[in-house]
């Protein structure tokens, strides 16, 4: 009697043990189903061009891209070759462009990655102004901008480096933030 009874709880202890790893193992399978369905993009544009207006009817930002991957799980979307444009008083007053970017959840935030270079043509009794650096986030409904990267604006015959900067585009103010310093030359007559 006792050999049936060590024998049913041996069976049923393997019984038990075999639908604890099944269990795991479907569960594991689930997962990573679920992982690689997130890492798939519910759509995609190429060379496309999308302008955001404000409240009175003003363009106040255009984006475009060679590229634009959209997940649907983070409400991110991923850019090649973005291009911004950023609009005061509905003029074109800054030119963004980069290797590669991402935008944020609800478009509040446009990440700018690799080679990114942002351009102030210059108006009239205003010199033009290029700033380079390697990452930035650009908060398009705010004209502002952040990067705690080194940074090189530079100028007629002016280059300033630094690391970190804020940028104030309608105020048209830069701030670096540390480690600055800049060159200045004499225009020549």
């Amino acid at each position: 009697m006792n050999r049936r009874v060590l024998l049913l709880v041996l069976f049923a202890l393997g019984a038990l043990l075999l639908s604890n790893w099944l269990s795991r193992q479907a569960e594991d399978k689930r997962e990573r189903r679920e992982q690689v369905r997130r890492q798939i993009p519910d759509y995609f544009l190429t060379d496309f061009t999308a302008t955001t207006m404000g409240p009175k009817g003003q363009p106040e930002y255009r984006l475009s891209a060679m590229r634009m991957e959209h997940y649907p799980d983070t409400d991110t979307a991923v850019l090649m070759q973005p291009r911004i444009l950023l609009y005061g008083d509905g003029e074109a007053n800054w030119h963004a462009r980069a290797d590669g970017g991402r935008v944020g959840p609800g478009g509040e935030v446009v990440y700018l990655n690799g080679n990114v270079e942002i351009h102030q043509p210059g108006e009239t009794g205003s010199p033009p102004r290029m700033l380079e650096t390697e990452h930035i986030q650009i908060y398009p409904q705010k004209n502002y901008a952040e990067t705690d990267a080194p940074v090189t604006i530079t100028g007629p015959q002016t280059q300033i480096d630094g690391v970190g900067m804020r940028a104030y585009f309608v105020q048209q103010r830069l701030e670096l933030l540390s480690e600055v310093t800049g060159t200045h030359e004499p225009i020549r007559r």
